[in-house]
């Protein structure tokens, strides 16, 4: 989808593939696109039936950003109300589980902003437990930096997801 363009709402549900870490999608999903694989050919034929164009492939950084900001970019894409099907390899499955908090309940939700601070503090003894050494001035405050943008980056992807309002029908995670 070029940019600004977004996946459309209006023309029934779409399925979207979400890759693993270091892979891309045709990595983690290309041999079923092979055109010498018999069973990707009935696949893709029931695929076509099932969603004709609406079927994406979502390329992302899976080294350099975090899963939140993979999410957050996903859902700038979208149109509001679209229904998704996901099939995730992996980490992709963390991009899928992100896009499925636009469904939690407001009623109970766990990551109302004073709280979101409180779960993603930084955990200061993971070093210290691994028998790694403490880190420096310059590691803890790259540290702090690093959940604070995920912090941000979480409270822009929730706003996005409550305007957005995508409906995730269907998940299948692989590995």
């Amino acid at each position: 989808v070029p940019e600004p363009a977004v996946i459309p709402a209006d023309q029934g549900p779409c399925l979207v593939f979400l890759h693993g870490t270091g892979s891309s999608c045709r990595g983690s999903f290309g041999a079923l696109w092979a055109a010498d694989n018999v069973t990707g050919r009935a696949t893709r034929e029931a695929l076509h039936r099932r969603y004709g164009d609406r079927v994406y492939a979502w390329e992302h950084r899976s080294l350099t950003e975090s899963p939140i900001a993979n999410a957050l970019a996903l859902v700038r894409h979208l149109d509001p109300g679209v229904d998704l099907h996901l099939v995730s390899h992996s980490r992709g499955g963390l991009v899928g589980e992100l896009l499925c908090l636009g469904e939690r309940d407001g009623a109970s939700d766990p990551l109302k902003p004073g709280l979101v601070d409180v779960l993603f503090a930084a955990d200061r003894t993971v070093g210290e437990q691994l028998g790694l050494s403490p880190l420096d001035d310059a590691g803890a405050q790259s540290r702090d930096r690093a959940y604070a943008a995920d912090r941000q980056c979480l409270a822009e992807l929730l706003a996005l997801l409550a305007e957005r309002r995508p409906s995730v029908r269907r998940f299948v995670r692989a590995a």
